[in-house]
């Protein structure tokens, strides 16, 4: 059975089921809020996360956290199907990753921890980075199908390995954001134009991709979410716990998961990249 089913309709759910389906038989969606689920594919929507599985062979998901995850991990394998093959693309603890692979294995399906790299511009443009762990034949099952809305598919190893990588990359880019906000304010403030920073840091050592994916929305003061200051301070967190389950330094981490929690007082929903206009109005409070 190879039809496709996904759950989970959300600002990168939606636009990746789209590219799925230009290549491949979507055969059923399910949104926990139905009345999200856009009029084109409610032809194909399902009251209930089984009822995709059971008319699916492979299974993508893209829920919000932990919690969701479980649930809806739980509700499919709860319905004694056998054979199908979840593909868990949102961004979850390490620990809860462990506790699905068991779970769906125990049930007699399989399961893919692949989370993807990229925000809701880059699932629009169909070019996120997926990356995977768990049985390299069921990577290879669907590596074809993250071709459609992937510039990059990366096999990372064993299950959890996916997460793994995606918590530790989304540290790199919160703690690249924060540094690159405090150095932005200070050379700002000796009078030096945002384009001039731009200029000096991105032609040496200083040079972040960061940078160029939210110069605009720093020019502009228009911190509409692409990736939600809620859904950073979220990854932060499970990074520090896989972090402390390790036994390993976590100093930055600790650091930069503080900073971001402060900001997120100003709503959870703007986009991570307006640490710099928190840091900015805390400098002038101190002042």
């Amino acid at each position: 059975m190879n039809e496709i089913g996904f759950v989970g309709l959300g600002r990168m759910g939606e636009p990746i089921v789209r590219h799925l389906g230009e290549k491949f038989m979507v055969s059923s969606v399910y949104n926990r809020t139905s009345g999200k689920i856009p009029s084109d594919l409610k032809p194909i929507a399902k009251s209930s996360p089984l009822e995709v599985a059971e008319t699916s062979g492979i299974i993508f998901v893209m829920v919000t956290d932990s919690e969701a995850s479980s649930e809806i991990v739980s509700r499919i394998i709860g319905g004694h199907i056998k054979d199908r093959l979840i593909v868990d693309m949102s961004t979850i603890s390490y620990r809860q990753s462990l506790r699905n692979h068991e779970a769906v294995t125990k049930s007699g399906n399989h399961y893919v921890d692949c989370p993807v790299i990229g925000s809701v511009p880059a699932a629009v443009s169909g070019k996120l980075a997926a990356v995977a762990g768990g049985r390299s034949e069921d990577f290879s099952r669907i590596k074809g199908m993250l071709q459609t809305f992937t510039a990059k598919q990366i096999y990372a190893g064993n299950g959890g390995a996916g997460i793994a990588l995606k918590l530790a990359n989304n540290l790199v880019m919160g703690a690249s954001m924060a540094a690159l906000s405090e150095a932005i304010i200070m050379s700002e403030n000796m009078g030096i134009s945002l384009d001039l920073i731009s200029e000096a840091f991105q032609s040496g050592g200083a040079m972040t991709r960061i940078f160029d994916l939210k110069k605009d929305k720093i020019r502009e003061g228009n911190f509409a979410p692409e990736f939600s200051l809620g859904h950073q301070v979220k990854d932060l967190r499970y990074a520090m716990e896989l972090a402390q389950d390790m036994g390993i330094p976590h100093i930055s981490l600790s650091s930069v998961e503080s900073e971001y929690s402060l900001a997120i007082n100003s709503g959870k929903e703007l986009d991570m990249s307006y640490i710099l206009e928190f840091l900015r109005k805390m400098g002038s409070t101190d002042e």
